[in-house]
């Protein structure tokens, strides 16, 4: 059998044309043994404790001149306690933020000495991570508090053998008297120096912290009731709000034996020119507005736009927009979602007419976007599903659609105060998204509403110029949105600008500077 089909292939004149002037491919026969890798050994969860960090406050932390620096996480502990009392009257579970590795950070700087040199937000974090591939992703989503469920204290006990979620705060035994309540968040810090955050490589862009001056991370916390919302009511149900009673710096570390790392530096830190690295980093812009009846249109869709006064070499922008949340939204929507027999549930939705939505999955469906520069058009995407499902292209760029909650039972269309998700006749499960209106709540919104504008060539990895808009060169940069809105609401538009810059390290003193961004 394999004899005639040999002797068919060879008498082929087009086969035998293509290995005429390029002999056949045999490397897949041919072993040859991989290089060794170096003598190095993975130091894991290397940790460093936080001091001064609060809600809604900086704080900073030096990274340890250990070894070639791979990756870094903040674990944060948080605890609160519920008062003395009846279970039904003392005791409430709490409302987690969705995405909570997201908001507990509400920015991260990367420092060498006194200057930043990449920098992160929370929406950023978030995005990142939702990018990454899911076998990937998953791990930091869980370990990160990504989607804590929520539910009543009569649905979601201690009890042994029952269901508790995180947020529980029951005692086991039903008795009374204060009850502590504790969990652990650990939150990545995707820079583009680590390959999660699009460096590309898993070593290749990490930071010698031996060789490099002081490196150190700062950290701007975000504010407790968009985070961990209870409710301090008549009786008081909780005798302490929820607190960061420790924070601490992981960092992973390659410890490469000393004479071959005298090797790598000598490569790489030469004397005669400085070390030239390309990264990704992101600046934000907000425009802040406030619909009224003259600027609400028709089904109160409105437009609104924002100018770009950025000059950087940009990779793309990240677009959202959601309604700037309030302790008394929390507190509404706390009451809904973690009602006394409220059912445990990972998708909430809010009162239409406040136009409440849980923080982290409040991020608004934008049906238009546009980014012109002196009236021409770069970018617009005239549909929804233009704009979050046919654009976002590229690497893992939709790796968040798989995993995506979806709305089960209830009534989808509903505008009324009785909200979707109040009791087990209209509850949620997780699920996969068959239609885009599962994606989101009766609001329109969902932790998944990140706009890609991409000039890049993968949305993935920004570790070399692939593709790329020069916004130095444009004049009058403007972004213009079109979304529902309710009158009288603040609401913010948000536009995360992704820009390659290069950055030199001296050789003589292991100091970085920002080279060039533009």
């Amino acid at each position: 059998m394999s004899e005639i089909a040999h002797l068919s292939l060879n008498s082929s004149s087009l086969y035998n044309s293509s290995i005429a002037g390029n002999a056949a491919d045999l490397d897949e026969y041919i072993y040859s043994m991989p290089k060794s890798k170096c003598n190095a050994f993975l130091d894991r969860f290397h940790q460093t404790v936080i001091n001064n960090c609060d809600w809604d406050s900086t704080c900073s932390v030096e990274i340890p001149a250990y070894g070639i620096l791979k990756r870094a996480m903040i674990k944060f502990t948080i605890s609160w306690t519920q008062t003395t009392g009846h279970a039904t009257t003392g005791y409430a579970n709490a409302l987690i933020a969705r995405g909570l590795f997201a908001r507990l950070i509400k920015r991260a700087d990367l420092m060498n000495s006194s200057r930043v040199i990449l920098s992160l937000h929370d929406d950023v974090i978030q995005y990142l991570m939702y990018q990454m591939p899911q076998n990937e992703a998953k791990k930091y989503l869980v370990a990160g508090l990504d989607n804590a469920a929520m539910a009543g204290y009569a649905k979601a006990k201690s009890h042994a053998g029952g269901y508790q979620n995180l947020a529980c705060a029951t005692p086991f035994d039903n008795t009374t008297g204060p009850q502590k309540k504790t969990i652990e968040v650990y939150c990545p810090l995707p820079f583009s120096c680590f390959k999660y955050g699009g460096a590309g490589h898993k070593t290749k862009s990490c930071l010698d912290t031996r060789f490099l001056e002081r490196l150190s991370i700062s950290l701007t916390m975000g504010k407790q009731f968009e985070c961990i919302h209870n409710v301090l009511a008549t009786p008081a149900h909780l005798t302490q709000k929820p607190t960061i009673e420790k924070a601490v710096l992981l960092t992973d570390f390659d410890l490469i034996a000393t004479k071959t790392l005298d090797q790598i530096e000598k490569a790489n830190f030469s004397t005669s020119s400085p070390l030239a690295q390309v990264f990704t980093n992101w600046v934000k812009v907000e425009h802040p507005f406030t619909p009224s009846a003259t600027t609400l249109g028709t089904a109160n869709y409105l437009e609104t736009t924002m100018n770009l006064y950025n000059t950087q070499l940009v990779h793309s922008i990240v677009v959202c927009c959601r309604k700037v949340p309030t302790e008394a939204d929390q507190s509404t929507l706390h009451a809904i979602a973690c009602a006394t027999a409220a059912e445990a549930k990972h998708f909430a939705q809010g009162a239409y007419q406040s136009e409440i939505s849980r923080v982290g999955a409040d991020l608004k469906t934008l049906d238009e976007i546009e980014l012109t520069s002196s009236g021409r058009t770069l970018y617009k995407s005239k549909t929804d599903a233009e704009g979050i499902l046919l654009t976002n292209d590229g690497g893992e760029g939709s790796a968040w659609f798989n995993g995506q909650d979806v709305t089960v039972g209830g009534d989808h269309t509903t505008a009324t105060t009785a909200v979707f998700a109040t009791n087990a006749a209209k509850s949620t499960a997780s699920g996969v998204a068959c239609e885009r209106a599962e994606m989101v709540d009766v609001n329109g919104c969902s932790a998944t509403n990140f706009y890609v504008i991409p000039f890049c060539n993968d949305a993935y990895k920004g570790n070399g110029i692939q593709g790329a808009l020069a916004m130095k060169n444009l004049n009058s940069v403007t972004l213009r949105v079109k979304l529902k809105a309710v009158n009288a609401k603040p609401y913010v538009l948000q536009a995360y600008i992704r820009y390659y810059q290069a950055i030199a390290t001296e050789s003589n003193s292991g100091r970085i500077q920002v080279s060039i961004s533009n």
